[in-house]
């Protein structure tokens, strides 16, 4: 009696449950980001230097309390970032490329089976598409992929290390998303320092009005007590002849007197001059830094609206993939227990 064909076992990573992510211990070395230039990396497409980057991005953490966590520098670690990701994406079409290729070689071992498929797939509404790879696609597979000399075994490991390559982005992706929530959190930061300055350049605005009020308030004093200095002039003058010595000496000490006066407000006036000046040179500062601060604050928000917009794009792109996977998954499995039958 013949033995009965043992049973295809196709290794799946979703069995495995989900895997856990490691906590960053270490912090990053602002040094290699300081060296790069994303700019140029993106003009040369620089895969190389993203491949090595990628495991310093993903395995450290960022402290906001290191004094090298700038603005400025959490962007270029923010477009780096993305480049990297990208460098990913293309890796995960590339492994659904490979996934397709696979299929179709498997399909060209077992001929017999194609007209079958083909039939199912006519119920499906004649999208002529496997599982989201086009038949025009699985033929080039096939001329590509020549006469397979490996065992059905070999296909299935390939695949399923295919389907581990893909989970293990799927992760990469999740990581690089927390790493952008950060990036919005130190948006934030900023948005506040930015508001304590608007306040800090209110009140300097505030004490500067104030101090130009006291300025105008001690000028009308001066000028007051100059008006009865020439008045206390011409009286001195005008009774001169009528007064004694001791009233002159008395018109001459409340002259003296009044000159202190004068010379001391005089003396305030001055200071209060010299603080209008200070004031109106560091309102002038305050206002350069907050006008800088704004500035910032708008690039750094149309790259988080950019950013998110790249995210929702990736993640869709990862949730077909994984529709596909799944796809090929159920597909592979009827083709095992179709060879088994046979």
């Amino acid at each position: 009696m013949a033995s009965k064909p043992a049973r295809i076992k196709i290794p799946l990573s979703r069995s495995d449950g989900p895997r856990p992510f490691v906590t960053k211990i270490e912090s990053i070395d602002w040094a290699i980001i300081d060296e790069l230039d994303p700019d140029k990396i993106s003009e040369n497409t620089d895969d190389v230097t993203l491949e090595e980057l990628y495991p310093l991005i993903v395995n450290v953490s960022v402290d906001m309390g290191d004094p090298k966590a700038t603005p400025d520098n959490l962007i270029k670690l923010f477009r780096l970032t993305q480049l990297a990701m990208e460098v990913k994406h293309r890796f995960l079409e590339d492994s659904e490329r490979q996934i397709a290729a696979l299929q179709a070689q498997q399909m060209a071992r077992t001929p017999t089976q194609n007209t079958p498929s083909r039939s199912r797939l006519g119920t499906l509404g004649g999208s002529q598409q496997v599982f989201g790879v086009s038949s025009q696609a699985l033929s080039s597979a096939m001329i590509i992929g020549g006469p397979m000399t490996e065992s059905p075994e070999t296909s299935m490991q390939d695949l399923a290390a295919r389907d581990n390559e893909i989970s293990t982005l799927r992760a990469d992706l999740d990581d690089m998303t927390r790493q952008a929530n950060q990036l919005r959190i130190d948006h934030g930061a900023a948005e506040e320092a930015a508001e304590t300055e608007r306040l800090t350049a209110m009140q300097l605005r505030d004490e500067l009005r104030s101090e130009r009020a006291k300025a105008r308030d001690a000028e009308t004093m001066v000028d007051a007590l100059q008006a009865t200095v020439r008045e206390l002039r011409a009286k001195e003058v005008k009774n001169a002849q009528l007064v004694g010595r001791k009233s002159e000496e008395a018109f001459r000490a409340e002259i003296r007197e009044k000159n202190a006066l004068i010379t001391k407000y005089l003396g305030e006036v001055q200071v209060l001059a010299a603080k209008v000046s200070e004031f109106q040179a560091e309102s002038q500062a305050v206002t350069a830094e907050l006008e800088a601060v704004v500035s910032e604050l708008e690039r750094v928000c149309e790259e988080n609206v950019e950013m998110k917009k790249y995210i929702a794009k990736v993640e869709e792109r990862v949730e077909r993939v994984e529709l596909d996977r799944d796809a090929l998954d159920i597909k592979v499995k009827e083709l095992g227990d179709e060879l088994i039958r046979k």
